[in-house]
């Protein structure tokens, strides 16, 4: 999915990661040269590349000036001493459109979602102020809450929530990414909940495939909440999807189901565009009357 950059931005930055063997190669040094328009607006300036590899530049407000699509950046990396190359294209867009689908959102449509190993509940048999043991946990495999929560409801640390770094059968254990107020311990009730945002990011990145295919995504200025609907339901189908067994399980019946309603969604949106950028829709502007003399 392209990098959408907003118009005028000062904090907005473009983003390269290389990955080899499913492994993130970390360059030694990143160059990076913009070109929009046909015109080079940044020549070989230096980027900054992050301790995991990633790769990061902010062209600031002065390249960003104008809406663009199919700009260029051009990337000159590093690597095994060697120079490596690598070229993508990002949007300089008048409004950026987030995604609001939630967990809970999915939940709530499809409830099957929360019986099928979304959450685990019970008292911990140990733990640390960034862990916690159970054997419960025995029964889900490797990372299987990763991304998700742990919330304590009852017992030491009461009332705190965290986010799950991972997870590991074996030992039956949740590790967090922030540390908790104290340490956990067999008076600890916990509620786990795994999350689905690995689907939820992928259908967003659908989502705005298709909106590109609809008109010159830059001058879009629709509301983001539109979208909601139709994120929603592609993402239920992905989940589906992932969770079926066979052409004919209930899973896949699922999924069918929820592509009825993510085509009704999509072909209920409207696509407003602001072209000349005077804060009006195009649409708008040709339905007005003209004055004759």
């Amino acid at each position: 999915m392209k990098q959408q950059l907003v118009e005028d931005s000062t904090t907005d930055q473009l983003e390269l990661e290389v990955w080899d063997h499913n492994v993130q190669v970390v360059p030694t040094s990143a160059l990076i040269s913009i070109i929009i328009d046909g015109a080079t607006d940044v020549s070989l300036a230096a980027a900054t590349v992050t301790t995991a590899g990633t790769c990061t530049y902010i062209p600031g407000a002065t390249v960003l000036s104008e809406l663009a699509e199919d700009a260029v950046a051009e990337w000159k990396l590093t690597i095994d001493g060697e120079p490596k190359y690598f070229r993508q294209m990002f949007d300089i867009v008048r409004r950026p459109l987030h995604p609001s689908v939630t967990d809970e959102d999915l939940i709530a449509e499809c409830a099957q979602l929360q019986e099928y190993r979304y959450m685990a509940t019970g008292l911990a048999d140990t733990g640390s102020s960034t862990s916690l043991v159970s054997i419960l946990l025995k029964e889900f495999q490797d990372n299987h809450f990763q991304g998700g929560t742990l919330e304590i409801v009852a017992g030491a640390c009461v009332g705190e929530k965290q986010r799950i770094s991972g997870s590991v059968t074996a030992t039956g254990t949740i590790s967090l990414d922030t540390s908790l107020s104290t340490t956990i311990d067999s008076t600890s009730r916990f509620v786990a909940r795994r999350t689905f945002q690995r689907e939820i990011d992928r259908a967003w990145d659908d989502v705005q495939a298709m909106i590109e295919s609809k008109g010159y995504r830059p001058a879009l200025i629709m509301n983001s909440e539109d979208l909601r609907p139709a994120h929603l339901y592609w993402s239920l189908i992905k989940i589906c999807r992932n969770l079926s067994r066979s052409p004919d399980d209930i899973w896949w019946k699922r999924s069918e189901v929820f592509d009825s309603e993510f085509q009704a969604r999509l072909g209920m949106l409207q696509f407003n565009y602001d072209s000349d950028e005077d804060d009006w829709p195009d649409s708008h502007k040709s339905a007005r009357p003209s004055l004759r003399r």
